[in-house]
This record gives C-alpha cells, structure tokens and sequence, in this order.
C-alpha cells in the first residue's frame, strides 16, 4: 500500500513524530481562500504531481528531500532531510519569543503593550514575522499596485494577480519579480507578463526554472501563437532536460507542453528531437502520441524531414504478450495515431489504417507510407 494511504497513527513513523512538522495540502480547485492558501504550498515547493511528498525546510521552502511511496523509502528520506537542516538561526529565534509574548499580551486585553512590541518587527526582518505583525496591528489594506514591492510574498502575489486582471502596463518592478525567492510569486509574475507583454520575456531563463510550474506557465501562454523564439527555446531545454541540466519533478508533462509547442513553431532542429523520442515507441506514455501529433503539424509546415521522421515512429506489430498484459489496444493506437499524422503531414493517405496491426499489417502501411513520403 502507498505511504499516504498508512501514514498517521503509525508505529513504523512513531520516531518521525516529533521530529518534523507534518502538513496536508489538498486542492478543491474552488479559487476559495483554503484553496488559494494550498495552491500557494503547492508552488512555492514545486509541486505539479498528486500525490507528491516532500520534505521541506519551512524557512525558505526549499525542497530538501523527494520521497517514494513506501515507508522504507519514506523513513530513510526523512532521516536524509533532518541531517541536512539547518540549526535554527538565534535571531530568528528571539523573534519569535518576542512575537509569542506580544500574542500573549493580546490575549490578556494588553493591547497597547502588544502594539509596541509588534510596531518593533521591521520590514528587514523574515517576512512571516513583520506580514504577522502587521496583520495583528490591523494595518494590512486591501491588494494595490504598489504590493509588487512588499515583503511579503502572498502581498506581492495578491498584486500580480490584480495588475493581470486589469492589464496595468508592465513595470520595472513587475518584470524583477520574474525572478522572485518565492515561487508562487515567479509563477503569477509569467502569467502577468506573458498576458501584457509576451516579448519581454526570457523564454531560455524561465524553461530552467527550478519550478515546474513555471515552465509549464511559460510553454502554456506560448500556445496563443506560434513564436520561433520560444520553439528554439524548447528545443535548447529538450536537450538540457534529457541531459540532466534541467530539474523537473513531472519530466513527461514537460516535454509533452514542449512537444506542443515545437510542433507550432518548431523547425529542421525540433524534427530529430521529436523522432527520437517517439521512435521508442512508448504507447504507455502519453508524450510519445504528443511527439508524433507534432510531428505531424511539422510535417503539415512543410518542414523538412518531418513526415518521413513519422515512418520510424510505428510501433512494432502487437505479440501475444502485449495481448496478455492488455497492451494491444494501446499499441494499436498509438500506430493509428501514427497513421493520423502522416495524413495530417501529407494531406492525403495511401491506404486505409488496416482493421488489426499484426506483421502484415504494419509491413503493408509502412510500405504505403514510404513509397508516398519520398
């Protein structure tokens, strides 16, 4: 059984229990203030698979540990993540004994007491203390424009989101925040300059982003119109992706978003990266029919190479054991998928997709489809 199905009580995890601080987050997807709070978690710590457990260092939400599913896996990654945590800092210590007393003044009725020792938290301080502070000194105002600058992250977010709704032109300020600490902050950023002013922004940097939520941002905006500059970008992470340069925690939605995009507005370059990919023929993975359907919009461009490309990317005939691990069907589609494309490349089709995809089949629609290609 999957660790979150038998997390808590648990006598295997009873020593964990006091050593880290265990946080749920689920999503309704209903945009309320719980939601919005859990989507917050879920992209300041990179989040884009359900479900996903990480260990995190609360401070600065750095991912210290992904985990597997299972207890073992998840013990051994949690002593991993408590030996690489960092001691508390002093400062950051004293205050919070100084937030504890000023809360326990208010509690008492003392709020004028309360009140100087919160007025003390400074903007310099860490940001959960001085957004506390003046939470409890009711000072927070409702989002403006000039949030892009405040110390807390949720502020700044709260004003990206409000300068997208209402198209406000594109700031200094607003462009800076692409590179935010916070990755909920970078993540609303995209969307409010890929809404207002596309052009200005840095496709190569955004698709390393450590966040997977950002680069799919990026490649999802893209889908509006074609944009060679963002296909040669795609084609530059494909690469950094397959060769380890680029962190993703989902790596097959990624290059499904960028499959997409280089069929729009890929070249010559993106054909062999597709091709090598679907070639493998995969039809369990949803990224192979993604390389093959933009193969085919290639093809459909006249780029070079691409529909001949599409011949190397049918699957080999069913066998008796796909038909035993009930793999038939989805190797037959994908072939079908195959066979789409072609179509979609050439405009036209040699032979009707043959009823079944045994031997014979695929000697025949291969034969077809290489006399037609060249």
């Amino acid at each position: 059984m999957p660790v979150e199905g038998q997390l808590l009580p648990s006598e295997e995890l009873k020593p964990l229990y006091e050593k880290v601080i265990w946080l749920w987050v689920y999503r309704s997807f209903k945009k309320d203030p719980g939601d919005l709070a859990a989507e917050r978690v879920m992209n300041r710590c990179g989040a884009s698979t359900y479900p996903q457990l990480l260990f995190i260092d609360g401070p600065s939400w750095t991912v210290l540990v992904e985990c597997g599913r299972s207890v073992a896996e998840f013990i051994k990654s949690a002593e991993n993540a408590i030996a690489r945590m960092k001691k508390p800092d002093p400062a950051v210590e004293r205050l919070l004994v100084k937030m504890n007393r000023a809360k326990t003044l208010l509690e008492g009725g003392k709020k004028d007491d309360a009140a100087a020792i919160l007025s003390e938290f400074k903007k310099n301080d860490p940001c959960e203390f001085f957004a506390e502070a003046r939470e409890l000194l009711g000072l927070v105002k409702p989002a403006s424009e000039e949030d892009l600058a405040d110390p807390d992250a949720d502020r700044r977010a709260d004003a990206l989101d409000l300068c997208l709704a209402k198209r406000v032109p594109i700031t200094k300020g607003a462009m800076a925040l692409l590179s935010d600490p916070d990755g909920d902050v970078r993540l609303r950023a995209v969307a409010y300059v890929a809404a207002v002013a596309p052009d200005r922004l840095d496709f190569k940097t955004l698709l390393a982003d450590p966040m997977d939520g950002v680069k799919f941002a990026v490649l999802d905006a893209g889908k509006s119109a074609p944009d060679p500059k963002l296909a040669k970008a795609g084609v530059d992470a494909w690469r950094d992706l397959d060769a380890g340069k680029i962190r993703s925690g989902n790596p097959n939605v990624l290059r499904m978003k960028l499959a997409e995009i280089l069929g729009l507005s890929g070249g010559e370059d993106a054909v062999p990266i597709l091709e090598a990919f679907a070639s493998r023929h995969e039809f369990l993975n949803g990224t192979t029919g993604a390389c093959v359907r933009s193969l085919g919009q290639l093809g459909k461009r006249k780029v070079k190479g691409a529909a001949a490309s599409l011949i190397n990317c049918f699957p080999p005939a069913v066998t008796p054991e796909m038909e035993k691990a009930k793999h038939a069907t989805h190797c037959i589609n994908l072939a079908r998928t195959v066979h789409a494309a072609l179509q979609d490349a050439c405009g036209e089709s040699p032979s009707p997709f043959p009823p079944a995809w045994k031997e014979d089949d695929r000697k025949q629609i291969l034969e077809a489809w290489t006399r037609h290609v060249k």
